[in-house]
């Protein structure tokens, strides 16, 4: 049974709320013993679309390496758009911060 804040995708389309297979949505109650889910899905911003009553038929549960690669993405695609940066790798991971001597002054 699929439990509440799990990550789920349609396994068909829903054209009344503009849904279609394949899309992702998190379950935020279950009804009963799993026979209805009240799922919540997003954009791609993460902003709330539509909270939807789907039968245990219609959804099924996403693998939990697709669900954090999916998540990690979109919070560091929202985080760039935000910031309006490029994403770079640094030339050298090892960085050493080099500080003052507490008796010199720095010119």
């Amino acid at each position: 049974m699929i439990q509440e804040y799990e990550t789920i995708e349609l396994k068909t389309d829903l054209p009344k709320y503009g849904l279609h297979e394949g899309d992702k949505g998190t379950v935020v109650m279950v009804h009963g013993q799993g026979e209805g889910y009240e799922v919540e899905f997003f954009d791609q911003e993460g902003d709330t679309l539509v909270i939807v009553t789907c039968l245990d038929s219609q959804i099924r549960r996403r693998s939990s390496d697709a669900q954090t690669r999916e998540i990690m993405t979109r919070t560091l695609e929202a985080k760039l758009k935000s910031r309006r940066l490029v994403p770079t790798r640094p030339s050298n991971h090892r960085r050493r911060l080099y500080r003052p001597r507490a008796n010199q002054h720095p010119d």
